[in-house]
């Protein structure tokens, strides 16, 4: 019987749309958040004309643009459907369908149709905690999923499907969804790092070459919103929390470390909030996640086995690497127990 992806995938954003817009209405009065208005003032300002000072200025927090990425996100929504809370909601509802279609078609391209399956179910019915988050207009951390999959889809394309020698345009806007992936939310940091050491494991000479460079270039405009911001302010080039990125990371290196494991197996689950923490159904939940992590590894498409491989082995690194960020930054995963 021939699979049709295509249904596959528009079945699975109906059910998407489905579960997502019940909860928005069922959860609306525990999807509140500071930002969130201020993303709807900068939406209702630039519609109405009502800057008052350069939009840059309009930042929330002085080391990203979260808040205003949103705000400027929210414009077509305010536009057709007025100022208002279930604009934002719509936007963000937006954002992360268009996360959930990308993260399906690269399932499928390199790890099949089963993975694929599974990941969109995993992603419908997530953790109360990333629901809750991702239906918010304010550019947190579940929304730097978006910047994530698309210089993921990039860079898969450029160095398995090109094997390295895709045209150099491509290699900008790589640099440009990763220098503005930064910009909008700064746990991308922690992402790019992962892309920069699996580049260099496979293709050790990538900074000697022209496409290096055209990415450079394409994330030196995507950060520019974010350089200009903290230069003229006399602040850190990165910062995050109003000191350096690396001192946000690296300070009680030695103490920090012993607790990547605790992060990725204890503290991870217990933050899914099925029904609290501690309960049995965020382990469950763990579980079936890496009992699918092997069944996407082991059951892609043979043509594409060499690629599935070294993304499998770069995606269990960046889950490494973010336990290890986590416990190295003065930020915990909540709730403790």
């Amino acid at each position: 019987m021939r699979i049709n992806t295509k249904l596959t995938i528009g079945l699975l954003v109906l059910l998407f749309l489905a579960v997502w817009v019940t909860a928005l209405f069922t959860l609306f009065f525990d999807t509140f958040e500071v930002r969130e208005r201020h993303a709807g003032l900068i939406a209702d300002s630039i519609i109405n004309n009502r800057l008052v000072m350069p939009l840059l200025n309009y930042q929330y927090l002085s080391e990203k643009g979260d808040a205003l990425v949103a705000g400027i996100a929210a414009v077509p929504f305010f536009l057709v459907l007025g100022p208002g809370y279930l604009s934002l909601k719509l936007t963000a509802l937006f954002i992360t369908v268009s996360t959930l279609v990308l993260w399906l078609a690269f399932a499928r391209k390199y790890y099949g149709y089963l993975a694929m399956l599974f990941f969109g179910l995993f992603f419908i019915f997530s953790p109360p905690s990333f629901t809750k988050a991702s239906l918010m207009s304010w550019g947190f951390h579940s929304q730097a999923n978006l910047f994530i999959i698309l210089s993921l889809l990039m860079f898969s394309y450029l160095n398995f499907d090109k094997k390295g020698n895709g045209p150099k345009y491509l290699y900008l806007f790589l640099g440009l969804a990763c220098g503005f992936g930064l910009y909008s939310v700064k746990i991308f940091a922690v992402f790019l790092a992962a892309l920069i050491i699996f580049w260099f494991f496979i293709e050790k000479n990538f900074f000697l070459k022209f496409k290096f460079y055209f990415f450079l270039a394409g994330f030196a405009v995507g950060y520019s919103p974010g350089a200009l911001y903290n230069i003229r302010g006399g602040k850190y080039l990165v910062q995050v929390t109003d000191m350096p990125l690396w001192k946000f990371y690296f300070d009680n290196f030695l103490l920090r470390l012993k607790g990547v494991i605790s992060t990725v197996f204890v503290d991870l689950p217990g933050s899914f909030m099925f029904s609290g923490p501690g309960n049995w159904a965020n382990y469950l939940y763990f579980g079936l996640f890496l009992f699918c992590m092997a069944v996407m590894y082991f059951g892609a498409p043979d043509k594409k086995g060499d690629a599935k491989k070294a993304l499998f082995r770069f995606m269990v690194f960046y889950l490494f690497l973010f336990a290890v960020a986590l416990n190295f930054c003065p930020h915990t995963l909540e709730p403790k127990y």
